[in-house]
Parts: C-alpha cells; structure tokens; sequence
C-alpha cells in the first residue's frame, strides 16, 4: 500500500485551491467592470509567483523533480510584482514591463515543460499550449498596451482555472492510482 505523505497533500492542495483563487478573483475583478490599477497588477503577479514558488516545493518533495529555473522565475515574479507596487509606474510602462517578462517567464516555463512532459505528460502538454499563447497574448499587450490589457488580464484568469483544472485531475488520479 503507498504511504500517504500528508505535507505533499497539502502542498497540492495549496497550488490548486491558489490557482483556482487568483483565476476567479481576477475574472471577477474584471466582469464587475472595476478599475484595474499597478496595486492589481502587481498582487496579480505576486500570487502567479508565490504559487509558481509552491509548486517548486511540490516538486521537489512529491516527485524529486528539481527545476531551478521555474524556482528563480517564480522568485522574479514575485519581485517584479513588488517593483511594480512600490514604483511609481505609469500603466502603459506597467503593461510593456509585463509584456516583455512574459516573453522570459514563458520561454522557461516551455523548456521545463518540454523536458518533463515524460514525467507528467498531461500537466506539460497544457502548459506548453498555454505558454505560446502567452507569448501570443504578451505580443498584443507590447503592441495595443492599455487598450488590450482587459483582455490579456480574462486571459490569464481563464489559464490559471484551466491549469488548476489540470492539476486537480493529476492529483486525483495520482492519489488513487496502484
């Protein structure tokens, strides 16, 4: 019988339930037609962060799977979300700052994804998916900036839920698989 390691357990917990916080609260935050601002943006960032840097720690713990580089990304999320509260920035430099991480944040998470997808195929292969269209999204944010960030910010709200979607599945199937 496999042995139930419970801080595994909640570390998953942790990311999904977190996944699924920030997906809705930012499309709710958005279809309520309330005025986004850095402070949004920036705790936006931090949360994507903070759970990118919990799931390092599932990793590592659950399936000794090290990946340094998710671990430093997440870590420079989490920063960039504070210059961007702490800074006095202007929305349209917030939106190319973000734009252009995205590029960086997406690339790594692709590699990772492309050199784990033996591991956990199904996880991987939606990451991919969503990363390039990241990008796809991040280039129209460089290119319309403002105007286009209500629909780069739904955009992320739907990916998070879809990844926590994800997740959910491959934590049930792994806690009831033989």
């Amino acid at each position: 019988m496999k042995r139930v390691n419970v801080f595994n357990v909640i570390l998953n917990l942790i990311v999904i339930l977190g996944s699924i916080v920030i997906g809705v609260t930012v499309l709710t935050y958005i279809f309520q037609h309330e005025y986004y601002n850095k402070i949004l943006i920036g705790l936006i960032i931090m949360a994507v962060g903070l759970m990118g840097l919990t799931e390092f720690f599932t990793l590592r713990f659950a399936l000794r799977m090290r990946s340094i580089q998710n671990a430093v990304i997440s870590a420079l999320s989490v920063a960039l979300g504070l210059i961007f509260i702490l800074v006095k920035l202007e929305m349209k430099q917030i939106c190319l700052i973000w734009a252009i991480s995205n590029f960086v944040i997406a690339s790594v998470h692709i590699t990772t994804s492309v050199i784990n997808i033996l591991r956990k195929p199904l996880i991987n292969g939606v990451r991919i998916i969503l990363n390039v269209l990241l990008i796809v999204f991040s280039i129209f944010l460089i290119v319309r900036t403002i105007d286009y960030l209500n629909n780069f910010l739904i955009f992320i709200g739907i990916s998070l839920l879809v990844e926590a979607a994800i997740l959910l599945i491959e934590f049930i199937i792994g806690r009831y698989q033989n």
